[in-house]
């Protein structure tokens, strides 16, 4: 496990607007047009897999309104960087043959978290961001 902690700031103006949105549907709207104007791109994870966040993505992400502060943070590119790889598992899934999933290690405030990033890799190579599951407390 990496001994980086990719530190979390929940006090920005895109948090402000998150939490300040009047319904769900406003608050998936902010986080989908955020995702696709400020993260999307290729990045490299930390075994050198480039990674691409895309509308995929954003489309994935948005549907756990309730997770959706933690799982949609500018830092999201330092996951990416910072993870460690847990494990490559074959699937049957209609976009993707292969789930990759990364372990993350990241800090709120004084709480620490570790999370799982899955990225989905498509028949020709490709890997995309798809989740953010569930995190626990450390």
């Amino acid at each position: 496990m990496s001994d980086y902690v990719v530190k979390i700031d929940m006090n920005t103006e895109f948090q402000k607007a998150i939490s300040g949105a009047k319904t769900a549907g406003d608050q998936r709207d902010f986080v989908y047009d955020f995702i696709m104007n400020n993260l999307r791109g290729k990045h490299i994870a930390s075994d050198g897999r480039v990674v691409e966040i895309c509308e995929a993505t954003a489309d994935k992400f948005i549907h756990r309104a309730p997770e959706i502060k933690l799982r949609v943070v500018a830092e999201l590119q330092n996951m990416l960087k910072f993870c460690y790889l847990r494990n490559v598992v074959d699937v049957d899934h209609k976009i993707f043959n292969k789930f990759v999933y990364y372990d993350v290690v990241f800090q709120v405030d004084d709480k620490k978290y570790i999370g799982t990033l899955n990225v989905g890799v498509r028949k020709d190579g490709a890997s995309v961001l798809y989740d953010m599951k569930p995190y626990n407390e450390i």
